[in-house]
C-alpha cells in the first residue's frame, strides 16, 4: 500500500531506512508506488483518481487528495454517483455522508482511458466502484 504521496521534484522522501529523490524535470515520482504527482507538497496523503466515461474515449479523472485507499473509499464511494462525483470536480476526502471539496476546484484531467497516475484509480462499472489499481499496472 501506498502512503506518503505527493511532493514536487526534488523532494525528499524518508521511508525510515533510507531517503529517496527522484527529480523528473518538474514531476515527482513517488518512491513506492512510482506514481507521479504535480504540485503538492505535502506528504502525509495516500493520492488516488476516480475515473468516470463521459465520451466514447473520454475518461474524466477525478482527483481525490486523502484517504484514498480501498478500505477507505470504497465503502465511502458506494453513497455517490458518477454524476456527484464529476460535480465535485477536485475532491480532498470522499466521506459516506460528504465529499470535502476544494473550493475552487480545478477541472478533471481527460484522458483516453482510465489511467492509473497517483497510488489508487477507481472507476464505475455494472452499477459499482471498483479498484482497478492493479489491473492498470
Amino acid at each position: 500500500m501506498c502512503f506518503g504521496h505527493g511532493g514536487r521534484a526534488g523532494v525528499t522522501y524518508g521511508n525510515g531506512n533510507e531517503d529517496l529523490r527522484l527529480d523528473l524535470g518538474g514531476w515527482a515520482q513517488h518512491p513506492f508506488c512510482g506514481a507521479r504527482d504535480w504540485d503538492f507538497a505535502d506528504d502525509e496523503s495516500t493520492r488516488a483518481q476516480i475515473a468516470i466515461q463521459t465520451g466514447p474515449e473520454e475518461w474524466a479523472h477525478v482527483y481525490v487528495h486523502f484517504d484514498g485507499y480501498p478500505a477507505q473509499m470504497l465503502p465511502a464511494l458506494a453513497a455517490w454517483t458518477p454524476e456527484d462525483i464529476l460535480a465535485a470536480r477536485e475532491i480532498r476526502q470522499v466521506r459516506p455522508d460528504a465529499l470535502d471539496c476544494f473550493e475552487p476546484p480545478r477541472p478533471p484531467r481527460i484522458l483516453a482511458r482510465p489511467t492509473c497516475e497517483l497510488c489508487h484509480l477507481y472507476v464505475w462499472q455494472d452499477g459499482i466502484w471498483i479498484d482497478v489499481t492493479d489491473s492498470m499496472q
